[in-house]
């Protein structure tokens, strides 16, 4: 699981590198982008998936059935395996109650994700597996209003997509004015 996180981050840095490649590009330039965004894109969802799976094949299911069984039947059973189903339900509900502690530094790396990579909240905590009121309250520590931090980061990406907008249109004009030129024999 482990190495999936590390791949989906890998491919995040990757697409967010190709998109900053695109204020300098050419034509050409932006439709490798934009296909390579495409398929990181659907490797991350498939790297997600897996993830999503391995967390949830990490919780034992097969002590359900054991679990269940006993409890049907438990006039009848003895006391060791009373005991035993105890133990096995005192471990699952164990699990499921830890609430994770997070260290300084896996706090400061969401609060940066989020102010100075700008990405959206609510964004970053899903892809950490965090309750997004937990990376609110982080960054609220930090000193940054997470409404602030989320229209800057929204502020930023627009601003980001119309500068690749007046690039492309730029352009477009010269060579527009080149076949003017070319046309009119200047």
């Amino acid at each position: 699981m482990t190495r999936a996180k590390l791949r989906a981050e890998e491919i995040e840095k990757e697409i967010a590198t190709l998109i900053d490649k695109i204020v300098s590009a050419s034509t050409a330039t932006m439709e490798y982008t934009n296909e390579r965004v495409d398929v990181l894109d659907t490797e991350k969802k498939a790297v997600k998936e897996k993830i999503a799976q391995l967390s949830a094949e990490m919780y034992d299911r097969s002590n359900v059935g054991a679990i269940s069984g006993y409890m049907n039947n438990w006039e009848e059973i003895d006391i060791n395996d009373k005991l035993s189903v105890v133990d096995m339900l005192m471990e699952q509900n164990k699990i499921k109650r830890s609430s994770p502690r997070y260290d300084d530094a896996f706090r400061a790396g969401a609060v940066w994700l989020v102010v100075e990579q700008h990405r959206p909240a609510r964004e970053v905590a899903a892809e950490l597996g965090i309750c997004i009121d937990t990376l609110k309250s982080w960054l609220q520590v930090a000193g940054v209003h997470p409404g602030n931090a989320e229209r800057k980061n929204r502020d930023l990406r627009r601003l980001r997509e119309l500068e690749v907008e007046v690039k492309t249109l730029r352009k477009q004009v010269e060579i527009c004015a080149f076949n003017v030129v070319q046309r009119c024999g200047m």
